[in-house]
């Protein structure tokens, strides 16, 4: 099994954080590029690197 490389805690997230990330995924479940990027563009850019990890970008 490999080592846990993980060292920093999770964040507690906000609330609205929570509701743009199941929106962007939503929109991308739906082939919807167009609503997933106002979404992210929405958020700032620490929050548009967690949804563009959330993809394996």
């Amino acid at each position: 099994m490999p080592e846990n490389t993980v060292t920093a805690p999770l964040a507690p997230m906000e609330p609205k954080d929570v509701a743009d990330t199941f929106a962007y995924i939503r929109a991308l479940h739906a082939g919807d590029i167009d609503a997933a990027s106002m979404v992210a563009d929405d958020t700032d850019l620490e929050f548009q690197r967690l949804l563009l990890g959330l993809m394996g970008v």
